[in-house]
């Protein structure tokens, strides 16, 4: 059986010729590959454009419980974890307030937030005012609601000391 002038099957699809830019030259050497470079050579004298040609010195890690780069900032400490900038405010000091004279809103006008204190203060109040009324109108009855009222500022007080809170500002209260 006589196939093609190459020996091809003609009942197989033929493979299209290579377009003119990839074909060898006529003339001249043929063209061959550069041979591969090594495994972790650089191929010119800079590992990659835009290097600088020289990496700076390590700088020493600080031992553990030695002051860090987050304890020198401008106009503050930075938080160890995130490095974000600490408040001058004290997480401790709101959560006290909060717990003892939350019912004032104290906590979150120290904290910067006067909009929440003020509603606290028109809250709690209103609703002792409301019950302090009932309880006279039901002998004492309504007066029993008054320390489920005061749970809001309780909660709140517990809620700074222990979670990530922040400032008015958006900064995280330090510990």
């Amino acid at each position: 059986m006589a196939y093609g002038p190459y020996g091809d099957d003609p009942r197989q699809p033929s493979i299209p010729p290579m377009p003119a830019a990839w074909q060898q030259p006529a003339s001249g050497p043929p063209m061959t590959p550069a041979p591969p470079q090594p495994y972790g050579q650089q191929v010119s004298g800079i590992p990659y454009p835009g290097m600088p040609q020289s990496v700076p010195p390590r700088q020493a890690v600080q031992p553990y419980g030695a002051p860090g780069p987050w304890t020198q900032g401008a106009g503050g400490a930075f938080d160890p974890l995130t490095g974000e900038p600490l408040s001058p405010k004290s997480k401790v000091v709101a959560g006290l307030l909060q717990i003892f004279l939350g019912q004032f809103g104290v906590g979150r006008f120290y904290t910067g937030h006067i909009g929440l204190a003020i509603a606290q203060i028109a809250v709690v109040w209103s609703w002792v005012g409301i019950f302090g009324c009932l309880g006279l109108l039901t002998f004492g009855f309504g007066l029993l609601f008054i320390p489920l009222i005061l749970l809001w500022p309780l909660i709140d007080g517990i809620v700074l000391l222990v979670g990530r809170q922040r400032d008015s500002d958006g900064y995280l209260l330090r510990s």
